[in-house]
Parts: C-alpha cells; structure tokens; sequence
C-alpha cells in the first residue's frame, strides 16, 4: 500500500486525531522547504560556510512561524522564532548543538543575562524530531527555535552568532578538551519571513482521542476479514 493510502486510511480511521508524522514532516516542509537563494551573499549572510572549530554551519533564513508539529507553544500566544541552518560536525565525536546558534539581544526574546541565548529547542528537518546532538560527517538540515512574544515588530533582518570551539589543554585536568572561543565567533544576518498563516493552515487539527469500544462485535457468519497490519559573545 503507498504512503498516501495508508494516510487515507489513518485519516478514515482515527478522524480528526493527531496526525502521524508524514503529515508533521509534510507541513514542516511546506513551512520551511523552499528558502531563496541569496544572489552573491555577504560574508557573513545566508549560504556561506561558516567554520565554527567543531563544526560548519551554513545558514539560510529565519521565519516566524506558529505551533509546528512537535513545537508546542508554552504560551499560545506567541509564536516561534526559527533560524534554518545546516550543519556538519567536523569532529570524530558526536557534538551537542543547541548552542551552535545564538541570539544577541532581540526583540520579543527572553534574552538571557550574559546577552546571549541559546535556542529553546533544535528540530531535524528531514523527519521533524527535537534533537540534541548530531553525529560527525553527516551534514544535517536543522531549525533553531525561540520564542517570541505576539506584539513584537517583525525585522526584515535578523542578527545572530555562531560560535566557535578549539580544542586545547585544560590546565586542570591536564588533558585536551573542548572550549568555546569566543575571539572566532561569526556575527550574521539572515533574512526574517513571517510563515505564521503557513503554519495556521498547515498545522494538523487534533481533536479527542477516539475511545476504543470493550464490546466484541460478532462477525456474520461466513464472512472473512482481512488481518490488520501493525500498523563569546561579538561586540555590538
């Protein structure tokens, strides 16, 4: 059976439920799927490689967006932030992620007190899971997420840093390890579009969970059914 059956059928089935992850992986796509190309980027602006010690990161854009598959807004007020970058770890080991990408102070951010903050949550864009980490020499399409409060005016640009790691010895423990180095971080600018009637539109409608019935139903004699399947921070 093909995927846009099996849909079909999980659709008739389960109604109005939540929708399975194809559908989440559908509307993530539509969402973020599609970025432009920047003719001639800046140094510092979207499609360039960036090198950050432990990892490359090419940016893309950022977009405002509402709630977004497993991206639940803590106040459904508000709306997320989200920066689209790949990433490649450079490293032999697998690298957390969630602070690859910072925020310098901005508007309608929660910003944290040493005027860099780090991303809520992480997404993988191929199949629409947080994740918290990534593995070296596989370049991975990611979104960062913040969020941001409702009345908060929409830039048409947005500044942010990617940092940068070395790895040096720790004169402690006497052994090399990993530090932030803040004199490497790249400030950058990637272009802000407001998605956030995409997301509206694309979001699945959950409604309640169907309860299952305790009553057997007797099956008319001579019939057969079929047997389901399982289914540093930069200088301002």
């Amino acid at each position: 059976m093909s995927r846009r059956a099996l849909s079909m059928l999980a659709e008739q089935t389960l109604g109005r439920w939540a929708a399975g992850v194809g559908a989440i992986v559908l509307a993530v796509s539509g969402v973020f799927g599609g970025w432009e190309k920047a003719e001639g980027p800046p140094p510092t602006g979207p499609g360039v490689a960036i090198d950050g010690g432990t990892w490359t990161v090419t940016l893309h854009d950022a977009r405002l967006v509402g709630e977004l598959g497993p991206m639940k807004l803590p106040r459904k007020e508000n709306h997320w932030l989200a920066v689209v970058a790949t990433i490649e770890v450079k490293t032999d080991e697998t690298r957390p992620i969630s602070g690859v990408i910072q925020l310098p102070e901005t508007a309608g951010i929660d910003n944290d007190e040493d005027g860099l903050t780090s991303a809520r949550d992480v997404m993988l864009m191929r199949d629409a899971t947080i994740i918290s980490q990534l593995h070296p020499g596989m370049p991975e399409k990611v979104v960062f997420f913040w969020e941001r409060e409702k009345n908060s005016p929409v830039p048409s640009e947005l500044r942010l840093v990617v940092t940068a790691w070395e790895y040096r010895e720790n004169s402690l423990t006497q052994g090399n390890e990993w530090f932030p180095n803040e004199d490497a971080y790249t400030v950058a600018s990637v272009p802000v579009l407001d998605k956030r009637d995409a997301t509206a539109s694309a979001s699945p409608t959950t409604g309640p969970r169907p309860t299952p019935s305790t009553t057997p139903t007797a099956r008319p004699s001579g019939s057969t059914s079929p047997r389901p399947t399982a289914s540093a921070r930069p200088s301002s």
